[in-house]
């Protein structure tokens, strides 16, 4: 009897401490923006972090955000590029939602202007003057250089570009898309592609040439 008394009791204080930590936690969220000639844009992926904890989030592509803090917690608001900015959470606060609206100032630096000039000193100037090469043979290696005939023998040997990757990845998404739900027409059923070829062979393209 003094077993199940004392179960009941215990039944009936877990609840309640259960409901005052379910009360101590404070859903935050809000908007972060950053302003931008007079006008207010969304700032997406900020870090929002509780100081000394290893909580925290990030904003979406429309500056959202939203997480859960308890009362006396310091949130950090840190973009790069941008000042920091810290907001804390009142340990007298009653309700349970908060809602906040942020601006985030930039952080500039001023650094100080430097001339860069392409000889190591004034007292060079002199010397690198005279010895200067005003004759057209630079000239002339640079325009072989980059002769037509010269680049397309080293464009097979040369790596694409990352532009050029981006230009060849869009151009394979968009075939795709174009067939996308059916089936891709095969080169062999194309009655331009057969007049091609017989072309070709008219014309010996595919005969070895003698070396």
């Amino acid at each position: 009897m003094k077993f199940a008394l004392a179960f009941s009791l215990l039944g009936l204080f877990v609840p309640i401490k259960l409901v005052a930590q379910d009360q101590s936690l404070i859903q935050f969220s809000g908007r972060v923006f950053s302003e931008y000639k007079q006008a207010l844009l969304p700032l997406p992926y900020v870090g929002v972090g509780i100081l000394r904890t290893r909580r925290g989030g990030f904003t979406d592509d429309k500056g959202f955000f939203s997480i859960a803090v308890q009362r006396g917690d310091t949130i950090q608001f840190n973009y790069v590029g941008y000042k920091k900015v810290l907001r804390s959470i009142p340990v007298d606060f009653e309700e349970n939602q908060i809602y906040l609206e942020l601006t985030l100032q930039p952080d500039t630096f001023q650094l100080e202007r430097a001339i860069v000039f392409p000889i190591p000193s004034k007292q060079h100037f002199k010397q690198e003057f005279l010895e200067m090469d005003v004759s057209n043979k630079m000239k002339e290696i640079a325009q072989k250089n980059i002769a037509s005939d010269v680049l397309a023998k080293i464009e097979p040997g040369v790596p694409s570009d990352p532009r050029a990757h981006m230009s060849l990845y869009m151009a394979q998404e968009a075939q795709k898309a174009y067939y996308d739900g059916q089936f891709q027409p095969q080169k062999i059923f194309s009655p331009i592609a057969w007049i091609e070829f017989f072309k070709a062979l008219k014309r010996g393209d595919f005969k070895k040439k003698k070396k």
